[in-house]
C-alpha cells in the first residue's frame, strides 16, 4: 500500500531517483538482438531522435 502511495505522490529532482526512457535502452536492445549489424548509423540516429521525443 505504501509503495502505491509513494509512486503516485513521490517525486525527486532531475538526476536523482529512477528515470526511465526508451532511448536509454536502445544500445542494449541493439546488442542483444544484433540489429546494429543490419542498420546503418543514419537509421540508428533517426531512431534515437524519435525516442527522445
Amino acid at each position: 500500500m505504501q509503495l502505491a502511495a509513494d509512486l503516485g505522490a513521490g517525486s525527486s529532482p532531475d538526476g536523482y531517483g529512477h528515470e526511465y526512457a526508451a532511448e536509454d535502452y536502445l544500445d542494449a536492445w541493439m546488442a542483444l538482438t544484433r540489429s546494429d549489424e543490419q542498420r546503418d548509423e543514419l537509421e540508428i540516429q533517426r531512431l534515437r531522435d524519435f525516442l527522445r521525443q
